[in-house]
């Protein structure tokens, strides 16, 4: 699987011009602004082919869930600490129900998908609907590629984003 690395803003599919973000609760919505992240492979598990997703501007925060919703956390002083790890991390689907999209499944609970819902994130299972495809579907957008829109530029993009191979 080929994606890139680095500072990431992750797009809705259903609501294009809104990404993952929080509000000043760190309450994970999806938001016109965003947050960027990290995503760090593997994930807190240390489980080969998961992921977290660290915030980039608040390095010690991860996004996870807990009691279904998604909430921006760190690490050492996190709501039930013992499952923290479990909580932030999240198996990359790619192309799972749309092309040029993934889908984050938890770790902890499989089945269960972040998805959106009223703006808010939460994880939830699969109910086969095409509005649970389309909420729960993301683009991964390089930060870089969003100040560099020139072809010409292009090859400075790569200081920000580089190409990673995970084996599936």
């Amino acid at each position: 699987m080929l994606f890139f690395t680095g500072a990431q803003y992750l797009q809705s599919y259903n609501y294009p011009d809104y990404k993952i973000g929080v509000n000043d609760d760190n309450e994970a919505y999806i938001t016109l602004a965003g947050k960027l992240f990290h995503l760090v492979y593997p994930g807190l598990t240390g489980t080969s082919g998961s992921l977290s997703l660290r915030s980039v501007d608040q390095p010690d925060l991860y996004l996870r869930h807990y009691g279904y919703l998604l909430h921006l956390e760190n690490r050492t002083s996190a709501r039930n600490n013992q499952l923290f790890d479990q909580d932030a991390s999240f198996w990359l689907r790619e192309d799972v129900w749309f092309q040029d999209t993934v889908a984050l499944e938890s770790v902890n609970f499989p089945t269960y998908y972040i998805r959106h819902q009223g703006y808010r994130l939460k994880i939830a299972t699969y109910d086969g609907s095409d509005l649970f495809k389309k909420d729960a579907s993301f683009r991964s957008m390089c930060f870089a590629m969003l100040i560099f829109h020139s072809a010409a530029i292009l090859h400075s993009t790569i200081m920000f984003c580089f190409f990673l191979y995970l084996n599936p």
